[in-house]
């Protein structure tokens, strides 16, 4: 991976009006910040922590570009040429641990010629064209983010998937177990009905009996990236709303009659035992985390 990072900045470079030392000296000026965002001290020297930035961010920001205009890719493109190679290099893209703090990526982007910023749309529009583009099913673009409280990409996309109206969830653990599974909540007499595609996931609402959740897709590249989420709440987030919307789904989804269920109702994409595994995998994590919560509150 560190040789396509080392192309993809050698391909960078000229799309800027900098020099590679001109880049070292921007980036020294972002070092001090950057370092606070990691909640462990980073054991790299200086100059080895300035280089990790630049050969990362630049490897990012050329890979949005190539993503946003197929022009920019070139013929040989050892990333983008294979299937399987973007969808590994997404993958690590989202993992918790790999995430670069967003405005280095910013202040990497911002380096761009102002010919390319006449062309480009936000910088938070690329990221998110990208994935719903070459990894996901995501919601559409609704939320207003703001670029500085944008921790990283898990942090963006995480946001995009939250309702444009929130309210934190309360109630206890005791609470959550005492929902009824789809099955149950169907002989009930209560309707399930799925939300417009462009609903985010956690845009869920029950009134006059009808249950309306809006579409996801199960798979392992999904599943990656709500555990990545997750771990982020853990983390780094007192409003969990992943967290509790998982939760949410676990209580509904308690066999693999209540997975076929939310597939044939809902239009959640996934073979009736993937989608019940997958969301048992995240199940565990879930009611853990919302347990500490509730002892912190």
């Amino acid at each position: 991976m560190e040789d396509h990072k080392l192309r993809y900045l050698q391909s960078f470079i000229p799309r800027t009006a900098l020099s590679l030392e001109d880049l070292v000296g921007v980036a020294r000026t972002w070092e001090e910040r950057a370092r606070f965002c990691y909640t462990e001290d980073v054991r790299l020297s200086s100059n080895e922590f300035v280089k990790m930035l630049i050969v990362d961010a630049s490897f990012l920001v050329e890979l949005l570009l190539r993503s946003q205009f197929d022009v920019y890719r070139g013929m040989l493109d050892r990333i983008y040429g294979k299937q399987k190679m973007i969808v590994d290099v997404n993958h690590d893209v989202m993992l918790l641990e790999n995430q670069l703090p967003y405005f280095v990526v910013e202040g990497m982007f911002g380096l761009l010629h102002v010919d390319y910023h006449r062309e480009l749309p936000p910088l938070t529009r690329i990221i998110h064209n990208h994935f719903k583009k070459f990894w996901m099913s995501i919601p559409s673009f609704s939320r207003s983010i703001s670029d500085s409280k944008i921790c990283h990409f898990v942090d963006l996309l995480r946001s995009i998937h939250l309702p444009l109206v929130l309210s934190f969830p309360g109630g206890s653990m005791r609470m959550m177990d005492s929902v009824q599974s789809a099955k149950e909540i169907q002989n009930a007499g209560v309707k399930l009905q799925p939300a417009d595609n462009n609903t985010c996931a956690l845009d869920i609402s029950f009134a006059n009996g009808v249950l309306t959740i809006p579409k996801i897709k199960i798979n392992d590249i999904t599943e990656s990236l709500y555990r990545n989420i997750i771990l982020f709440e853990q983390c780094h987030r007192l409003d969990v709303y992943f967290i509790h919307y998982m939760r949410f789904l676990s209580c509904f989804i308690r066999s693999p009659m209540d997975a076929e269920l939310f597939i044939d109702h809902f239009g959640f994409q996934g073979k009736q035992k993937g989608f019940y595994n997958e969301i048992s995998r995240v199940k565990e994590r879930a009611i853990y985390t919302f347990s500490i919560s509730l002892i912190c509150a």
